[in-house]
């Protein structure tokens, strides 16, 4: 007899796409091992990161894969619940669809976790997509001894199942049922709740577990339907499909061909019929009873068989398997006691398994027999942490998407309630002073269930007493560590909390990313400070008192804004946290001439280069007149040929000069001659990189004419130097004049202030106690003010609290200082000095005071560097800014 055999085409992430041939029954046996790439090394390792238990018998453990693949790096997250079913208070079964019904009732597994009132789960076997399928489970599905779904009449695939004694099952399974009539006469039922495969000549049979209104469709026939409710023939239509849904407790046959025949000839309604039903294994072909088995679910080739890697039961050419993708297992211990639902991540910087290493994977984590669930895009673990309610989605799928799913594995909690056992307590670790915050407390019982914490009366304290209570709701006092306490009975839970003043802060500085001030333009701040535990924090902003200096502005909830920019020539925003201040000076526009060919500082040698070789021309100094003055003129002469061709005026030799640290804009004055040559110029960024700009792409104009180049995409690249500016004749230029000059003036840069930040430094006559933003720091020498009421300080400490450098040369008596981009050359006893090169007479020499430099304040700091110095006459203090 021929029969309709079934075999797979393709799997896709959940989607079995079937098609039929003509065969006779085949028994199930493994298929011939397929060519599969192993990437793994012996630098392959399995670690384990994290354990939380779930439930009372189920723990969340967390694994890292890391090997070599094709050469590369890897590592993947891989994600294991690991269940005891020696444990009575935990326990396995099938979640289904939506609300138990798996046919045209897909779900994700969240949605089923949630509604069986799971603690956790995993989706489960392979299901069609296509339209042409009503969607049901490809393989067998069990719970509470409840027949679902009967075993596929595939070969090669296996079901995972438990016993109704706590037994695990890997095996696979044909169906064998049996339709008598009046104790008399039988048929053979082909499977119950099959959505996908039907044998020509069978019975098959649909229970109210069947969401759909029609069973399966054949194209060709029309099918003659029974309904049967307790064992009596209900009605029966012959050759007509009812549209409508299998009532609860009924059960649907549908027949075709000589099965339909059957029921014609042999069923009337009201007639007495019997079902019976029962797993044959493929491997042992001992007999099954469905009611002995608590769960059972189907899927896919087996992986691991005695702790090693199997030979593969079914083909896996179409589960992508060189490829490293997300895959769902299942798998039982070497003593049966243990079961590990297993998800691989291909998400965020995960990369998946391939099967091999999937199998490599399972076998390290005691894994003694598993086998392959539906992958890829199916892929979803869904686990509840500890003193949690809900559970939430920790293995996510590949896609944008969480897929529906026919049917997963549940993970239920067996436990009564218990006495509370513990607290999980999360919050701020590091507040500031006035700051009020939230604490999160979670409470679960002796069994690892979750509790209402309002239902077991916590009381929070702290350690201190820096802070006041209000339920969680903690108020910080008093800067200092503390530890946070929450109790009730004899259960405690603790957390260390550092609250900062300005006792417990060493460093504090504010950071933006401003690149120029422009009005009416808002601009992020945020202060940072470091604390004498070394610890890096941000000050909440309403924590801080905001105030600007040199521009009108305002700062609100972070942020600054800028109102008017008129006059100004330096701007400063500060920020006061309990009496320390920081301060930022802001980059605004500004303008420098880099070149002007006229005076010597500002002058660069000037040599010629030109390319290729053979190209002549020559950059020089010259004079257009009198009223002009210097000028920089670039002579050419190309050929009428399609090469690239150019002039350069370098500037020391290449050496370049130096331009402003955050260039904006380019403005140079150039004569043009109607060449329609382009203008270009070579700047070098920090990294030692060329960059080219173009300033003009064609020199069309005649006469002297002010021209630009945005230089602000190389904020981040300053300071440039710039080395060439040329004349170059295009690849496909035409009509030009092939000999002529150019005249160049006038260079200038548009460039945003140097940003920097300097801490206020405060210093007391005759005290021997310096403050640096508010941090108090000792010197060995105190400030004094001489017979001549001149103010000396000792200049190592104040120089390296701003950043800089203090170097002494014992031969010479000397003192080099280097700070803010300058150089200050001094000795002992002698008021000749040397600023950046220039010489400078001092009104006070410096001198050694207690085996300390000693300077003159004001002309050191004010006069020299600039700095702002404040002085306090009521209270003799010195403030540096």
């Amino acid at each position: 007899m021929n029969v309709k055999h079934f075999t797979i085409k393709a799997i896709a992430g959940g989607a079995l796409i079937i098609t039929t041939i003509m065969s006779p029954i085949m028994p199930s046996m493994p298929v011939q091992a397929e060519s599969v790439t192993v990437y793994w090394d012996e630098q392959t390792t399995v670690n384990l990161l994290e354990t939380e238990l779930i439930t009372d018998g189920a723990e969340q453990h967390v694994y890292e894969w890391k090997s070599t693949r094709n050469g590369s790096a890897v590592r993947s997250k891989v994600d294991v619940i690991k269940i005891d079913l020696q444990n009575p208070n935990v326990k396995l079964d099938v979640m289904t669809g939506q609300n138990g019904i798996y046919t045209t009732k897909k779900n994700t597994v969240q949605n089923m976790v949630n509604e069986t009132s799971a603690v956790a789960g995993v989706n489960a076997d392979y299901f069609d997509m296509g339209s042409n399928f009503e969607g049901g489970p490809i393989g067998a599905e069990i719970s509470d001894g409840e027949l679902i779904s009967s075993p596929t009449p595939l070969s090669g695939l296996y079901t995972f199942a438990v016993t109704n004694e706590g037994k695990p099952v890997i095996d696979m399974y044909t169906f064998n049922g049996q339709l008598t009539h009046e104790g008399d006469t039988s048929y053979r039922i082909g499977g119950v709740n099959k959505s996908y495969s039907y044998t020509q000549n069978m019975l098959y049979m649909y229970t109210d577990k069947w969401g759909g209104t029609a069973r399966k469709k054949d194209a060709d026939n029309l099918p003659t339907e029974m309904i049967v409710i307790d064992g009596i023939v209900q009605q029966i239509f012959v050759e007509e499909p009812v549209e409508m849904s299998v009532p609860n407790g009924a059960v649907f046959f549908q027949a075709y061909d000589n099965a339909a025949t059957f029921i014609q000839e042999h069923i009337q309604v009201g007639d007495a019929v019997e079902m019976d039903y029962e797993f044959i294994s493929s491997t042992s072909q001992e007999k099954l009873d469905p009611e002995n088995i608590q769960m059972m679910i189907g899927g896919h080739t087996i992986l691991v068989d005695q702790g090693k890697k199997a030979t593969y039961s079914f083909s896996i050419s179409s589960i992508s398997p060189n490829s490293a993708r997300s895959r769902t297992g299942i798998g039982y211990s070497e003593d049966e006691r243990y079961v590990y639902l297993i998800t691989v991540n291909n998400t965020q910087g995960n990369t998946g398994l391939t099967v091999s290493e999937f199998q490599y994977f399972m076998t390290q984590i005691g894994v003694w027999k598993g086998i392959n669930l539906d992958g890829g895009g199916s892929t979803q673990m869904v686990s509840r942490e500890l003193g949690e309610f809900d559970p939430a989605l920790v293995a996510k799928p590949e896609g944008s998407s969480v897929r529906r799913v026919v049917n997963g594995v549940g993970v239920y909690s067996e436990a009564p309630e218990g006495a509370l056992a513990g607290f999980k307590l999360s919050g701020k670790e590091t507040l500031f002073i006035n700051e009020q915050t939230t604490y999160e407390l979670k409470a679960y019982d002796e069994y690892y269930n979750p509790l209402d914490v309002d239902a077991v009366y916590p009381v929070y304290t702290d350690s201190e007493e820096l802070g006041t209570w209000n339920n969680n709701t903690f108020t910080a006092a008093t800067g200092g560590n503390t530890i946070v306490q929450v109790q009730s009975g004899d259960v405690t839970e603790q957390l260390e909390i550092e609250i900062i003043s300005s006792a417990q802060i060493s460093e504090m500085a504010i950071h933006d990313s401003i690149l120029v001030l422009e009005e009416g333009q808002s601009y992020p701040l945020t202060l940072k400070a470091v604390t004498t535990s070394e610890t890096s924090v941000t000050v909440p902003s309403d924590m801080i008192e905001w105030s600007v200096e040199g521009f009108e502005g305002v700062v609100e909830d972070g942020k600054l804004k800028v109102t008017s920019l008129e006059g100004v020539s330096e701007a400063k925003v500060m920020a006061n946290f309990d009496g320390l201040t920081a301060e930022q000076i802001l980059p605004i526009e500004q303008e420098k001439t880099i070149l002007d060919f006229d005076q010597k500082q500002s002058t660069a040698d000037i040599t010629t280069k030109v390319y290729p070789d053979d190209v002549t021309g020559t950059a020089a100094l010259n004079k257009m007149d009198a009223a002009q003055g210097q000028v920089l003129s670039i002579a050419y002469t190309f050929s009428d040929t399609a090469e690239t061709q150019a002039v350069y005026a370098s500037f020391n030799e290449d050496e370049g000069l130096l331009t402003p640290e955050t260039p904006l804009e380019l403005d140079l004055n150039v004569y043009g001659n109607n060449s329609n040559h382009m203008l270009r110029a070579i700047f070098m960024d920090n990294e030692g990189n060329e960059q080219r700009v173009t300033l003009a792409e064609t020199i069309d104009w005649e006469g002297w004419e002010n021209i630009s180049a945005d230089l602000s995409s190389y904020a981040d690249l300053g300071p440039l130097t710039l080395q060439r500016i040329y004349v170059v004749k295009g690849k496909e230029t035409t009509e030009e004049v092939w000999e002529g000059k150019v005249f160049v003036d006038d260079v200038r840069m548009t460039f945003a202030s140097k940003v920097s930040s300097r801490p206020v430094v405060k210093l007391v006559i005759d005290q021997t106690v310096m403050t640096i933003g508010g941090q108090e720091k000792v010197l060995d020498q105190a400030p004094i003010i001489d017979s001549g009421w001149n103010t000396l300080v000792p200049i190592s400490f104040i120089i390296e609290a701003f950043g800089g450098e203090v170097d002494w040369n014992n031969d010479d008596r000397k003192v080099t200082i280097d700070i803010d981009g300058h150089t200050l050359e001094m000795w002992i006893d002698n008021p000749e000095m040397v600023f950046d090169g220039q010489g400078i007479t001092s009104p006070l020499a410096p001198q050694i005071i207690n085996e300390r430099t000693m300077i003159p304040l004001r002309f050191i700091f004010s006069d020299t560097l600039g700095w702002d110095v404040g002085w306090d006459d009521a209270t003799r203090t010195i403030t540096l800014r």
